[in-house]
């Protein structure tokens, strides 16, 4: 595992594998709702009703995310098809972060699709923050789509998540759009 410029490395017994028991879930939603802040909220959370308005998260945010992960693949192995999956960062047997990625193949008529990924969420321990855990998920993650065959990886991040922000320019993602709300 790399760790980018200025983060600490992390520990050296930290596990990152794909998801594979669907009795861990739980402890997702609970590290979730730990972990994440007004800052972490971005336009998918409001798309897809986490969020009730810009800064406001839905009141039943708990069972929304749980509904959420309950659909991932769980078979583990190379990232081979389309789906959703959660790689894992472990700690002592305990989750310290994870990453909730989504593998799309798209088909437009072209003779091979468009192979691409998106980080839906990355979420790390709030005391574990700065200790490389998030790095080494983005470069553990990144890994296992380029040996699937993924040609590129997409986030997207609330508009004042700054540190989130740094530590995704220093894996190498850049701006390619913006994204602007109108309430109607």
């Amino acid at each position: 595992m790399s760790v980018a410029d200025g983060a600490t490395p992390p520990p050296g017994d930290l596990r990152i594998a794909w998801l594979t028991d669907g009795e861990r879930l739980p402890e997702l939603t609970a590290l979730f709702l730990r972990a994440v802040h007004d800052r972490y909220m971005s336009h998918g959370d409001l798309m897809e009703g986490r969020a009730v308005a810009p800064g406001t998260w839905a009141e039943d945010l708990a069972s929304l995310h749980a509904r959420e992960v309950a659909g991932v693949q769980l078979d583990g192995g190379p990232f081979a098809r389309p789906g959703q999956r959660i790689a894992l960062a472990e700690l002592d047997g305990v989750v310290r972060g994870f990453a909730s990625v989504a593998r799309v193949d798209f088909d437009a008529g072209r003779p091979d699709p468009v192979r691409y990924a998106r980080l839906d969420d990355i979420v790390v321990e709030p005391a574990e923050r700065g200790h490389g855990i998030g790095s080494a998920l983005i470069d553990w993650v990144a890994s296992e789509l380029r040996a699937a065959g993924v040609d590129r990886l997409f986030l997207e991040s609330g508009i004042d998540n700054t540190d989130a922000h740094r530590l995704f320019a220093r894996h190498g993602f850049t701006i390619t759009s913006v994204t602007m709300l109108r309430e109607l």
